[in-house]
């Protein structure tokens, strides 16, 4: 997994004893890695709730359409480049649940700052 060796590579040179247990449960078990980066998805849901629910009534609905498909089919090409080993024999990176955790955090943490800017 490379994200497991990106991570193990951070943590190469250190002497601390956290943090080589922390880096030896990534290495074991990225489902808990993953839930400890997903954390903060409801966090950004809730607060993205008031925005998204503003741009109906203003008369911008073109606008949310618009965001909205576009972000999905971001979201739709980034999993698959991110997720999978290969696709049609092409190398791809890889990531499995920890790179899909690391996405969906970015997703909403991107789509509460463009929605305040809106």
């Amino acid at each position: 997994n490379r994200f497991a060796i990106l991570w193990t590579s951070l943590f190469l040179f250190s002497e601390n004893k956290e943090e080589y247990r922390l880096k030896e449960s990534v290495l074991i078990d990225p489902e808990k890695t993953s839930k400890k980066v997903m954390i903060f998805i409801p966090y950004f849901a809730s607060i993205n709730r008031p925005y998204s629910t503003q741009l109906i009534p203003g008369k911008k609905q073109k606008v949310s359409a618009t965001f909205s498909l576009s972000k999905t089919s971001i979201k739709i090409i980034l999993t698959i480049l991110i997720v999978p080993v290969s696709l049609f024999s092409i190398p791809l990176l890889a990531l499995g649940a920890v790179g899909l955790a690391v996405l969906e955090t970015l997703y909403w943490f991107g789509d509460f700052f463009l929605l305040i800017k809106m």
